[in-house]
């Protein structure tokens, strides 16, 4: 009874804590957070400090765990033993999950295994990366924030035993789905284990473009609709409240193990079970309360987790929904929805550009109409196929609907709107602009709307007003350059490197706020030289697309674009060789003279050495360096000053 007396004391309060952690995270991942962290640690001194101690404890257990999961877990001893809890099956070889006490490992074989393996792993460990262009994905990030420290390329593999994993449930209920629910399995995997893996890309890239994402993610909707339905039903067969109550809590400790701990599924599933034990042992702690503990809880079980988006976009729309429900619980009906879902979307604005690097300004709109849809058919629908499957062909004719749906409204409610919310400051002045717009009337501080109208034209129009021009000459599998000019005028990209799955070109040039493209100019047809092109064409406006099968119609004269010049060599090589195709290509920005020639071999340079003479400032060295290229005679033809080498880390030739 003291324990829950003392619990009792800190009410309202847990949220110092859970803000004190969180503001640590945020200056361990950019300094520029010190501009909030200090005056909270000098509030929190003067008026509650008597929750310092408990702050300090907390932090320093977090900070162990994170030392122990950062250094503990890194370059293990190989061989070693593995406990196997995930295997999928890529193009080419298995990606094995498994587990070494604390230490979550992957490791990619040749030989298969089965979750529940113990496994004896030998080989050598993969060197992670960090991005080599801003906006590439950080796939160091995305291992630690899934609790993985190491990767292995595995050589060999030997299993000593087969035990139970509770993710044998996981794997059980799909096998069930696939059995008994061919055709509607997409949905089914999706609000049941958490999978969309089965979607097809449109539908996918539709649900992107709408920013409904969060409809497709197991959440606190999701559990809300199924702890009433359990709820209700152990009413109805007059279970007493505690019985309920346990009876909820085991399943939902299932669920999270079947939806593989799904950031979502966890958040709600811990904050229900707390109600409940709040509710039992009559402890009293408000909503804000739960959040924050549950918050510090995840972050001390995976130190890392803060880097999962699901796990900010799960925290920070619940946060601000608790803290702003005076504010919408008044209302009623559609007047609520459209409320909340305007809310939900200017808080999650940041993180959205983050991800996407643009917004859709119609998202508010399109959730007051799938929002309803899905939690009130598409959801229940689901989980009542998923226990009676002859529902499978009625509910595989309901989700064709509504994909049709998804991609008839991503064509006429899709305006995307690209925002400066990049820098750590920027991101500071949104929260706190949409604070003060949420709780104060602004129209009496005149000061202050000036203040917000010079931020709001900033990040809107941050592109425009930039008075620099930048040639960058891309670190990306294969070759890609970008010229962009001052104030907006003109962008040119030569080339876009290898077809990248995570589409890293078109990330850079989103981030660098670039959605048009003047000149987009391919070299020539090998594929680390125009892989991402139709990916660019796809996602971005590009006016003029010039190859060697389209040079013609640019050829042999100046071409201006804002501050910068193009002018591309006609030359005709007679070779079937694909190099010796590439385009000769001058550019300049400013008094610099850039030159490109894609591959070119020696018998292209020949052909160009009998026509032209030009001297370079830059040249960007053909053929990645290699010895088939830049041959003396061509050199000394084009007498650069610099040179600039595109090539891949591991090229030894």
């Amino acid at each position: 009874m003291r324990i829950l007396n003392h619990i009792s004391s800190f009410r309202y309060r847990y949220i110092y804590i859970a803000l004190t952690l969180q503001f640590v995270i945020l200056v361990i991942e950019s300094f520029w957070y010190i501009l909030i962290f200090i005056p909270f640690i000098l509030y929190m001194t003067y008026q509650h400090k008597d929750m310092l101690v408990v702050i300090i404890i907390v932090l320093v257990l977090y900070s162990a765990n994170r030392f122990l999961m950062t250094y503990g877990c890194t370059r293990n001893t190989l061989p070693q033993t593995l406990y196997v809890s995930q295997v999928e099956e890529t193009t080419y070889r298995y990606k094995i999950t498994g587990r070494k006490g604390l230490c979550k490992t992957i490791v990619y074989a040749y030989h298969p295994v089965k979750i529940g393996d113990i496994i004896t792993v030998d080989g050598k460990h993969q060197t992670l990366e960090n991005p080599t262009i801003p906006g590439g994905f950080n796939y160091q990030d995305y291992l630690k924030s899934q609790g993985v420290i190491e990767v292995i390329d595995g050589d060999k593999i030997t299993v000593n035993t087969h035990l139970f994993h509770p993710r044998h449930i996981h794997e059980g209920i799909k096998t069930y789905i696939d059995r008994y629910l061919p055709r509607s399995k997409r949905y089914i995997n999706t609000f049941i284990l958490a999978d969309t893996s089965e979607f097809d890309e449109q539908t996918k890239t539709a649900v992107t473009m709408l920013g409904i994402s969060h409809l497709f993610a197991v959440s606190g909707m999701h559990i809300g609709l199924l702890v009433v339905f359990l709820n209700k039903g152990g009413t109805y067969l007059n279970l007493k409240e505690s019985h309920r109550y346990s009876g909820i809590m085991v399943l939902l400790s299932l669920y999270m193990i079947i939806t593989g701990f799904s950031p979502s599924v966890v958040r709600a599933s811990l904050m229900t079970a707390a109600v409940f034990m709040t509710n039992i042992f009559k402890v009293k702690l408000s909503s804000l309360d739960i959040l924050s503990g549950v918050f510090i809880l995840l972050l001390m079980m995976r130190p890392y987790y803060y880097l999962s988006i699901g796990f900010q976009l799960s925290f920070l729309v619940t946060f601000f929904l608790i803290i702003t429900y005076d504010l919408t619980g008044k209302m009623k009906g559609i007047h609520q929805l459209l409320l909340s879902s305007t809310l939900a979307f200017l808080i999650t604005v940041p993180l959205i550009i983050q991800m996407n690097y643009t917004v859709n300004i119609m998202t508010i709109l399109v959730n007051i109409i799938m929002i309803p849809l899905t939690t009130l058919i598409i959801v229940p629908l689901g989980y009542l196929t998923f226990v009676m499957p002859f529902l499978d062909g009625i509910y595989s004719v309901v989700t064709a609907l509504f994909d049709t749906l998804i991609v008839f409204l991503s064509e006429i409610f899709y305006i995307p709107l690209s925002l400066s919310l990049f820098h750590p400051l920027a991101i500071i002045l949104y929260y706190i602009f949409l604070y003060l717009t949420l709780t104060i009337n602004i129209v009496q501080h005149k000061a202050l709307m000036v203040m917000m109208g010079v931020f709001c034209f900033t990040v809107f129009f941050y592109a425009r007003l930039q008075p620099f021009q930048d040639v960058v000459f891309l670190d990306i599998a294969g070759e890609s350059t970008v010229f962009k000019d001052r104030f907006d005028q003109c962008n040119i990209v030569i080339d876009t490197g290898k077809d990248d799955d995570y589409d890293s070109l078109v990330s850079y040039l989103k981030r660098e706020r670039i959605t048009k493209i003047d000149y987009l100019i391919v070299s020539h047809f090998h594929a680390d030289h125009y892989g991402e092109t139709e990916d660019l064409i796809d996602i971005l406006s590009v006016k003029h697309l010039i190859t060697n099968e389209t040079a013609n119609a640019y050829e042999n004269r100046l071409i201006p674009c804002g501050n910068f010049n193009l002018f591309i060599y006609p030359i005709t090589v007679d070779d079937e060789n694909e190099n010796n195709q590439s385009l000769p290509i001058s550019s300049w920005a400013q008094e610099t003279h850039y030159f490109f020639f894609g591959d070119a071999e020696k018998e292209a340079e020949e052909i160009f050495n009998i026509t032209y003479s030009i001297d370079v400032d830059v040249f960007k060295v053909s053929h990645h360096g290699s010895d088939t290229s830049s041959t003396m005679p061509f050199l000394q033809n084009i007498n650069p000053e610099s040179a600039i080498i595109n090539v891949d880390r591991n090229n030894t030739r």
